[in-house]
């Protein structure tokens, strides 16, 4: 994802249904800047929690009554140095 954080701001205003939710993020890297989950605006008021420990990762839990379910993203950049 090659947002910055007003690019992504911008974004989410364009998005009628819903909103991106997105990774902290590598300020010193170019590109590929971390990972995103778009998410509708009904099942907004069910997140638990939102958790990027890496800027390729990216988990969001939806608490229900009955249940919980972790939505996970996670980037696996490739292992050629001049990629």
């Amino acid at each position: 994802m090659n947002l910055n954080k007003s690019d992504a701001i911008f974004l989410n205003n364009k998005l009628p249904d819903g909103r991106l939710i997105y990774s902290k993020g590598n300020l010193n890297k170019i590109s590929g800047k971390g990972v995103a989950i778009y998410m509708k605006h009904k099942w907004e008021k069910h997140i638990g929690s939102i958790d990027s420990p890496t800027d390729n990762i990216l988990s969001i839990t939806l608490v229900f009554k009955q249940c919980r379910i972790i939505i996970t993203q996670i980037y696996m950049p490739p292992n050629d140095a001049t990629a």
